[in-house]
């Protein structure tokens, strides 16, 4: 494939490629495409310039595919949406009789209009100067592949387990090339009805049913704190038979004839001294004194949670997905096993990395502040996230300026090995860094008071 360019005149945005001679057979798509204007496919148009002929492509406030899910999520609705316009794709590629091969769908080929949700492709015309890429079988299936690659490279696993469940039964479709282009979207719906067959057919079966009594109840060594009651009950006594004796010598000291002990004169002073002395000691003992750890068991009961679904799957599933949401007699047998790992094959254990490790990484360093210069009564951005999306649609970016001017998708704000980067997202009215506007997908790093234009708003970058 011949290397892609980008090019700005005015406010239009160019990708562009460039090819040798044009083909009887590429003439007639290449007609097919700029006298019908077909919404499916980028507007194409060819210029000769210095021998060379050139193919124009109008991708004017559209996104790469690529570039609006490189840090964001996919989800089962940005799914159906590819699948209905694959299908809305083929099926105009026959009403025209074009080459369904000739359409990339690879994600850096492939268009998002974000005003019309839409998708939109690029179809390459096979000239001579071009190398198709066939290898052994039909171009557009090794590029839907690669597209489908990167969904579930891309696919939110967290949100919905139903959903990713449901991609990986599609992407075992596709690369295993069970599907029709033309019916690609009835594979939304395929793997809901085989699980309907797969419940029919396992509640006929009792005998295959999960019995959570044969998992034994796990065993939990545990210790409680206690009051010592035998302690406690010693010093008690021992205090009452100290008062006791300190009142009777105080009663001999006091009345020496009526109290009849076998003692006289300074002993019974001594034994109050000696007895006061004693309850102020055991009334100074501290409370932990009393307490002793009693050693217990506990059983714990297995129980697996309702939400999880089972995904027997054949041999040729993705592990991935089976490994997240299966919970078959084998894969509960597998979460005992897992447990215990050889430690002596180093390279069979991966690195260990601390909660403190994964928090001293995670320690915000710097943070960087664009304060708005201009006129208008618009807030400065704090940017404490990163990669940070800017522009005026709320669903895609993470800062939203509500400005006409803003692109839904304008720039970029990253990050990479310590220095800030900004990019334009071929924005309408443009990025510009300094007095100079950015090319498409071009990162330029970004310093203290740099000056940055979004469109015509003015922001100073600052480092807090």
């Amino acid at each position: 494939m011949n290397k892609i360019q980008y090019e700005q005149e005015n406010n239009i945005r160019y990708m562009k490629m460039e090819f040798c001679n044009i083909t009887e057979e590429a003439t007639y798509e290449i007609k097919m495409l700029m006298n019908n204007k077909i919404s499916s496919f980028l507007p194409i148009s060819i210029k000769t310039i210095n021998n060379k002929n050139i193919y124009f492509y109008d991708v004017t406030s559209k996104q790469q595919f690529c570039k609006i899910y490189e840090f964001n999520k996919l989800q089962m609705k940005d799914v159906a949406l590819i699948l209905n316009s694959l299908e809305a794709m083929a099926q105009i590629v026959n009403n025209y009789m074009l080459n369904l091969d000739s359409v990339m769908v690879t994600p850096d080929m492939l268009f998002l209009d974000l005003t019309n949700k839409k998708l939109v492709f690029t179809y390459i015309p096979i000239c001579d100067g071009m190398e198709a890429e066939l290898d052994g079988r039909p171009s557009f299936d090794k590029y839907i592949k690669e597209l489908f690659d990167f969904i579930i490279e891309h696919f939110d696993h967290e949100y919905d387990k139903k959903s990713v469940v449901k991609i990986y039964y599609i992407y075992q479709k596709i690369i295993q090339h069970e599907y029709n282009i033309i019916k690609i979207s009835d594979l939304l719906y395929e793997q809901e009805e085989v699980s309907i067959q797969d419940n029919e057919i396992n509640a006929d079966d009792k005998q295959e049913e999960l019995v959570i009594k044969e998992i034994p109840q796990e065993i939990i060594e545990d210790e409680v704190e206690c009051k010592n009651k035998s302690l406690i009950n010693t010093v008690s006594i021992i205090k009452g038979i100290a008062a006791f004796l300190f009142v009777l010598n105080i009663a001999k000291i006091l009345a020496p004839e009526i109290v009849p002990l076998p003692y006289s004169g300074i002993i019974p002073i001594i034994a109050c001294v000696c007895l006061t002395a004693l309850l102020l000691a055991l009334s100074k003992i501290p409370d932990y004194a009393f307490i002793r750890l009693n050693k217990r068991s506990i059983k714990q009961p297995f129980t697996i949670s309702s939400n999880k679904k089972c995904n027997g799957g054949d041999n040729g599933t993705d592990n991935t997905a089976d490994s997240t949401f299966c919970n078959t007699k084998d894969d509960l047998k597998n979460e005992f096993v897992a447990v215990s790992v050889n430690r002596d094959d180093s390279q069979d254990v991966e690195h260990t990395m601390l909660l403190s490790d994964y928090f001293e990484k995670s320690t915000k360093s710097k943070n960087i502040k664009m304060t708005y210069c201009g006129e208008d009564n618009l807030e400065d951005i704090y940017i404490d996230k990163l990669p940070c999306i800017v522009g005026s649609m709320s669903e895609h970016c993470n800062y939203v300026i509500n400005s006409k001017i803003v692109s839904h998708i304008h720039m970029c704000i990253l990050k990479i090995e310590n220095m800030y980067y900004i990019e334009d997202m071929n924005s309408t009215n443009g990025t510009y860094l300094n007095g100079e506007r950015l090319i498409a997908n071009e990162r330029k790093e970004i310093k203290k008071d740099d000056l940055v234009l979004v469109a015509t708003l003015p922001y100073k970058v600052e480092m807090i």
